[in-house]
């Protein structure tokens, strides 16, 4: 099965999930990565993720201009033991 943007019954923000929420094999996601992608359980119920450039301007940080989401950073194993 494969999501459009957020997998159904998942929170964009938190990943919580909302009553019964779908678990796909792999999620299209739209201009940036949603936050609850990266968070159980919505990072169990996305999948494989892909992100699809719909030319959304997200600004040189990362954020929408004018006031959207900020950036958001995620470390894996490799760049903690850089730091």
């Amino acid at each position: 099965m494969i999501s459009v943007d957020i997998p159904s019954g998942v929170a964009g923000l938190t990943g919580a999930a909302c009553g019964t929420a779908v678990r796909a094999g792999s999620t299209v996601t739209f201009a940036a990565r949603k936050p609850g992608l990266s968070f159980e359980p919505g990072r169990s119920c996305a999948g494989e993720v892909h992100v699809a450039e719909i030319g959304i301007d997200l600004g040189p940080d990362g954020a929408v201009p004018g006031g959207g989401w900020p950036p958001i950073v995620i470390l894996d194993a490799a760049d903690v033991a850089r730091l």
